[in-house]
Formats: C-alpha cells, structure tokens, sequence
C-alpha cells in the first residue's frame, strides 16, 4: 500500500486530477445543494403552479444561453492557451472580443423573445401569464450569455476557485437573499424571474471587477470576428446535439406516452444521471490542460491526462453505479411507492452513464483538438438513432423502451468517439 500510495503521490497528472478536481466537485456539489434548496423554497412559499413555470423558464434561458454563445466556451479554452506564456491582459482583450460577437448575434433572440412574446407565451407554450417573463428573459439575455463566456474565461486561465464560485455560489446566493427578503410580496413568476436575472445581473458586475485591473489603462486588442465564429460553430451545433440527445426520451415519452409515465422516467433519470456531477467535474480541470498540451503538440501528457482522468472517473463512478443498480427500488421509493416501476429504467440509465464514464470526456477531447466538425456528424447520427429507436421502443416496451433506446444511442455516441481519438491522435481514453 505504501508503494501504491507513494506511486500516486509522485504522479503530477494524477495529483493535479484529484487536487482541482476535488474543488470542482466540491463547488458543484455545493451548486446541487443551492438548486435543491431554491427548489424547496420556492414550492414552499409559492404555489407549485408557480414553481412549475419558473422550472420552464429557468430551461428555456439555459437551452437560449447553449445556444447564442455560439460554442464559443471551448474556442475561450483553445485561444488562450494558445498564448504562451499567459498574458492576462491579452486573454482579457479576447473575452471583450466574443462579448462583442456574441451580443451582435444576440440581438435576434431578444429582439423575437420581447416583441414576441405574446406569441410565444400564448401559441407556443399555452401560458399567456408568462409574456412578462420572456419579455424580462429577453432584456437580461446578454448577462445570462456574458456571464456563461466568464466562467469559461476562469477556466481558460485555470482559476478554477473563482470559476467555482462564480458559477455555484454567487449567483445563487443573491437569488436565495431576494426570494427569502421578499417572499411577501412576490406574487407570480415574472417577478420571481426578475430577481433570479437581477441575480446574474450583479454576480457579471463583480467579474467584470475581478477580471478588470483597474489600474491600468485597459487597451482592447484585435481578433477575427469571422475567424471566431467559424471555429466555433460546430462546437455549438456539437453541444446542442448533445442537449437533445439528453433530452429526447423524455420529449418523446411526453408525446407518445402517458404523464405518470413521463414523471416515473423522470426520477429514475435524475438519480442515474448523478454520476455526471463527477464527470463533469473532473472535464472542468482537464479541459484547459488538454488544449494547452494539444496546442504545444506534447502528444505524450495529452495522451496522459486523458487516460488518468478517464480511469479516475471510472473508478469514482463505478461504487456509484453499483449501489444505483443494487437499491434501484429503494431509491426510487424516495419519490413514491409507484415509482419503483421506474427500478429497470435507473438500472438501464446507470449502466449508460457508467459507459459514458468509462468512455472519457470524448466530446471535450474531439472538440479541443480540432476534431469539431467531426463531432458534430457522429452527434447528429446518435441522435437520429435516438429519435428512432423511441418512436419504434416506446409504443412496445413505454419507458423501458426509451431507456433502452438512449443506452443504444449512448453506446453508439461513445465508442464511435473512441474509435476516431485512437485514429486521430494515436491512443485510446481508458487504458
């Protein structure tokens, strides 16, 4: 044990792995515990009418802030790793420059989401009570959209601590402060929206205190705004892919199937899915690394924070997975005695997580090392396959079906992933 232990000690991967990644989960698993929280409140304060439109809103400015930042995150990392050594005042200079590109974009959605609103509340939705809220999502989209690009500039610069509060303290704690201040006089959900955006609103405003020295003369330098954009389109399209990917079975289920159906597949996906809170994790530190060593062409600590990482997050996640599989119907029991016919669905969803786990952070690896467009495509057959296998499963075999469908898509998605890392830069993720 002595020898393992000392052999682990002295590896340096290893030891930035588990000293950065243990401080992400921290903070993320912080972030769980703020969401949980929120949650509470606001069904405990508000009607769960409420609750529920605020959950559609708060979704809708998470798919828009996917959506509008272009794929931009992964170029940040790309770009300022490129620039060695560090220039701060540089990678700063790069940060106004995709604000800029991104806010021009920007300007469709708000301007379709505010003058559109009415139509989107009422034909689109069914809600005619929310047209202030999207009015509201319109107006502070830029800091939704800002503030996302910031958390990538942190980890760009590997201040992962910053990037940790930043991303699951700060924000969360104003929204918390303002519900719990002004609980008495909230009365619907555009107002609770309000103060969840005046929330970002603040938090962008002390980045933009921490980012700017303000002694010195802040002096913008110049990028390619077509450049920019073209290197990071795929990335978004690869991203929004993967959103749907997540996302297919229960749109699905909610068309083809039954509520109680929807709700029971529901719960089993949020506890089999727990197992990303590590991968994602861990992604947060080995990303700037993994461009830094892909920009220097050091092919050899490329191909050893991948493997080290990806066997660090299997071995995390696989005591997880176990007990998920083992107490599928005592943990489903949590949400209700009918939701243990949910217990063959987390089964399927651990084992599919598990294989993600096991497969590496593939997206990550792809879209740093210039393999974007391929990404995209092997994306875009996952998820037709997806849609495919649901509509055929889902009549058949209801939510067992669906889970079974995204397992194949997963399976599909990951090795097709390997498979080209091992053609592409000469090894593969786990071993």
């Amino acid at each position: 044990m002595k020898i393992i232990i000392s052999k682990l000690l002295n590896d340096n991967v290893l030891k930035y792995l588990l000293s950065k990644g243990i401080v992400s989960l921290a903070f993320r698993a912080l972030g769980v515990a703020f969401g949980f929280l929120v949650a509470w409140m606001l069904s405990f304060y508000f009607k769960e009418k409420i609750y529920g439109a605020f959950s559609l809103l708060q979704t809708i400015i998470q798919l828009l802030a996917m959506i509008f930042t272009l794929g931009i995150q992964n170029t940040i990392l790309i770009e300022i790793n490129k620039i060695q050594p560090l220039n701060i005042h540089k990678a700063t200079s790069f940060l106004f420059h995709v604000f800029k590109l991104v806010f021009f974009v920007a300007l469709i959605p708000i301007l379709f989401f505010y003058f559109g609103a009415p139509f989107i509340s009422a034909v689109i939705f069914n809600k005619p009570h929310l047209s202030e809220s999207f009015k509201i999502i319109a107006l502070f989209l830029p800091v939704f959209l800002f503030h996302e690009l910031v958390l990538y500039y942190f980890i760009g610069i590997k201040r992962f601590l910053t990037f940790g509060l930043f991303m699951f303290v700060v924000p969360n704690l104003f929204f918390i402060g303002f519900v719990f201040l002004l609980r008495d006089s909230l009365n619907g959900p555009s107002e609770i929206v309000l103060y969840y955006a005046l929330s970002f609103l603040i938090t962008f405003i002390i980045e933009l205190l921490v980012i700017i020295d303000r002694k010195k003369k802040f002096i913008m330098e110049k990028f390619s705004n077509k450049k920019t954009f073209f290197s990071s389109l795929p990335m978004m399209f690869s991203g929004l892919m993967g959103f749907l990917i997540s996302w297919t079975d229960v749109l699905m289920l909610g068309a083809m199937s039954t509520e109680e159906s929807v709700g029971i597949y529901n719960a089993a996906f949020k506890i089999g899915m727990f197992v990303l809170i590590i991968i994602a994790s861990i992604n947060i530190v080995t990303g700037p690394k993994i461009a830094e060593f892909f920009v220097n062409g050091d092919n050899q600590n490329l191909k050893k924070m991948i493997q080290k990482s990806t066997q660090l997050v299997t071995l995390i996640s696989l005591p997880i997975v176990s007990i998920i599989v083992f107490f599928s119907d005592l943990l489903l029991q949590f949400f209700g005695e009918s939701f243990k016919s949910g217990s063959l669905v987390l089964i399927i969803i651990a084992v599919s997580t598990f294989i993600s786990a096991a497969s590496g952070n593939v997206d990550q690896i792809l879209n740093l090392t210039d393999n974007r467009k391929l990404l995209f495509k092997i994306n875009l057959i996952a998820l037709s396959v997806n849609i495919v296998l649901n509509y055929i499963f889902i009549p058949i075999y209801d939510i067992n079906g669906s889970a079974i469908a995204s397992m194949i898509s997963i399976i599909i998605l990951n090795l097709t992933c390997v498979y080209f890392i091992k053609k592409k830069l000469g090894f593969y993720t786990l071993i």
